[in-house]
């Protein structure tokens, strides 16, 4: 009876692993989120742990086992009262850390358990990391599919002060602490794997990116990145050959109104996706790493006869795209020492910010350093506005970008509704995304985003090939435009 039982089994698997069909990118990215689950979603789920428990050899089914019936309806029903979410039950359901309302955490782990791809992944290694603060994160995970025998590494978002100062420092530098450990971790679970997959979101997406140029491995097969910020010229200069060899292999998704993703240079034969954001009830989640799952009031779209989220691309917002050009122009026009100050002065700033949630003492730091390096940054930023022929307006709009009028729609849109661009079906079936300069051309014309079934139908795009091929010449490469085609 056993021989028998053990013989389906084997059937089964070979089965499973004949039929060679890849895992949607979509749905590595909702694997990524299991590093994001920390003691804030832990206690709001009514689980008493400061860390979710990720173990050597159990499936994700079983690590996710923790969160009952009654665990994820704690989530949903979550309520975190401030001054500043009165009268708001669907900001006070957003759970610290991630940003992620506790309804759309209940659907996330809930469809991550029940998915037949991801649920039965198997973890072969972990990496654990404790802030300054005493928080604890899994950093970075390794999974194994039991079918296919892939790899699958997934690197968390930026985690903690040293992080966000890593983050900072990486427009000066080719390699940075944090990039190093986490091509470190790459590295030891290699020889494991015939075939590899990196995946991470925002500094995890850099971090896979890296460590997919870096490492120089044919065994990775593709990169994932979500919302991943870009390098420094000194990245650029240093991998030029592994770039060109392995550069392909990446894709980054990116919400049009992200803010993360514009910092520094993208690799310049990587492909570049801007979609959709959805649930977002304050700026920062714009960059929340579940913000670009097609999504409403707590349950994400599943397509396909394998239940894949989906993902709705569009254009790049005009001006989260002023961001990069103003890095960009910092990277290549600043004079190196004072380019270094100025991040040496934002570095520690962010770190106590964004890193470790003090504004207080992130403006003491800003204070306690020198007060020229701001000065510097203004200057900067000025010289910036002339040479590129950015005007008031565009910095307005810049800082209006991140607001939203109205809050409980699901919208992507420019506060400017004369500029704002949708992916529409023309005859040709596509449109150009219009550069900062050329936009103004849009307040006559309005274009109606297409009626479309949303069950049949994905909007993907694929970039013109900007004339500059070569590594040396990125540096001065703008920003490509767009087209959009429609795929089922």
């Amino acid at each position: 009876m056993m021989f028998i039982v053990c013989t389906i089994v084997t059937e089964l698997i070979e089965e499973k692993a004949e039929d060679g069909k890849e895992m949607t990118d979509e749905k590595l990215a909702l694997l990524e989120h299991i590093t994001y689950i920390d003691e804030n979603v832990l206690k709001a789920a009514g689980i008493d742990k400061e860390l979710l428990e990720v173990k050597d050899e159990k499936s994700v089914v079983r690590i996710l086992k923790i969160f009952d019936d009654k665990a994820l309806d704690n989530l949903r029903n979550y309520r975190k009262k401030t001054l500043f979410n009165i009268g708001n039950e669907e900001k006070q359901n957003i759970v610290d850390g991630a940003l992620i309302s506790g309804k759309n955490w209940a659907n996330i782990i809930e469809t991550i358990k029940n998915d037949e791809e991801l649920k039965n992944l198997v973890v072969k290694d972990s990496e654990q990391i404790t802030t300054k603060k005493g928080k604890k994160y899994n950093l970075q995970i390794c999974y194994q599919d039991p079918f296919s025998k892939q790899g699958i590494i997934t690197y968390k978002g930026t985690t903690g002060y040293e992080e966000w100062d890593d983050n900072v420092k990486g427009i000066s530098l080719k390699d940075t602490p944090c990039q190093d450990n986490a091509l470190k971790f790459f590295q030891r679970n290699e020889k494991s794997f015939d075939d590899i997959v990196l995946v991470g979101h925002s500094k995890g997406a850099n971090k896979a990116m890296y460590t997919t140029i870096v490492s120089d491995s044919d065994k990775i097969s593709k990169c994932i990145g979500m919302d991943g910020q870009g390098f420094s010229n000194e990245f650029f200069k240093e991998y030029e050959a592994q770039i060109e060899k392995h550069g392909s292999k990446i894709t980054n998704y990116s919400v049009d109104r992200d803010f993360v993703h514009v910092l520094m240079k993208q690799i310049p034969n990587s492909e570049q996706k801007y979609c959709e954001a959805y649930g977002v009830q304050k700026w920062a989640q714009f960059h929340t790493p579940f913000s670009m799952f097609k999504s409403q009031d707590g349950k994400m779209e599943l397509n396909g006869s394998d239940k894949s989220p989906v993902f709705v691309n569009t254009n790049e917002n005009r001006y989260t795209a002023l961001l990069r050009k103003f890095t960009t122009y910092l990277m290549d026009k600043g004079k190196p020492e004072d380019v270094e100050k100025i991040v040496n002065y934002i570095g520690p700033f962010v770190g106590d910010f964004l890193g470790n949630g003090s504004f207080l003492k992130a403006i003491q730091q800003a204070k306690g350093s020198n007060f020229i390096n701001l000065i510097r940054i203004f200057k900067e930023a000025i010289q910036f506005s002339k040479t590129e022929n950015v005007t008031l307006k565009d910095w307005r709009g810049f800082f209006r970008t991140f607001g939203l009028k109205d809050t409980g729609e699901d919208n992507t849109e420019s506060i400017d509704n004369q500029q704002t661009v949708y992916n529409v079906k023309t005859d040709e079936n596509v449109i150009e995304y219009p550069t900062l300069e050329s936009q103004d051309s849009l307040k006559s014309k309005k274009i109606i985003t297409e009626q479309r079934d949303p069950y049949e139908k994905k909007y993907m795009f694929k970039s013109h090939k900007p004339e500059a091929e070569t590594i040396n010449q990125v540096i001065s490469i703008e920003q490509p435009q767009w087209d959009v085609e429609c795929e089922r």
